[in-house]
């Protein structure tokens, strides 16, 4: 004899108790529709194996090399690549929590910002960019109206120096 099919209602009590597997008034069991059981487990692996492509996408990504011209107000807090000639030497903060220097592409100028250990690193590993060196910065766009666009250096790895062969003086 087959199996009738899960009924909404409580075999006990006669309530409507939906999809639940135990009646919340009298706490009878009630059959559980098998076909619910296996959307609901499938449900949760496709999540769980969505969740795990995005971060492996996410962390084998890069960002976008993108000109200083291109950047604009709703590019605020996007993470980007910019290549560019720094233009002077870099500034270095008396407390030594601060390196900053100018990038130039053929479209602009763009602050390049590095704070507390960041900063500290690249004093310390002697990777300053000197005038005429040719950059790749990776990092953080802070764009305001009201201001110039900068982008923050996160670490030493997002920074590539290329030493100029005849380096203007400043």
């Amino acid at each position: 004899m087959p199996t009738p099919p899960p009924s909404p209602l409580c075999p006990s009590c006669d309530r409507y108790i939906g999809p639940a597997g135990n009646c919340p008034y009298c706490n009878a069991s009630a059959t559980k529709n098998p076909m619910l059981q296996a959307i609901r487990i499938a449900a949760v692996l496709l999540a769980t194996v969505g969740l795990a492509l995005l971060y492996v996408t996410a962390r084998h990504s890069e960002p976008p090399t993108v000109s200083i011209s291109e950047i604009t107000p709703v590019m605020n807090f996007a993470h980007v690549r910019v290549v560019g000639m720094v233009n002077r030497r870099a500034y270095i903060s008396k407390d030594r929590a601060y390196v900053g220097f100018t990038i130039e592409d053929e479209t602009g100028r763009l602050r390049v910002a590095a704070y507390r250990d960041v900063a500290k690193a690249l004093i310390e590993n002697a990777m300053l960019p000197a005038a005429g060196d040719r950059v790749e910065v990776r990092g953080s766009l802070s764009v305001t109206a009201e201001s110039e666009p900068k982008l923050y250096l996160k670490t030493t790895d997002h920074l590539t120096i290329t030493p100029s062969t005849d380096k203007p003086t400043s």
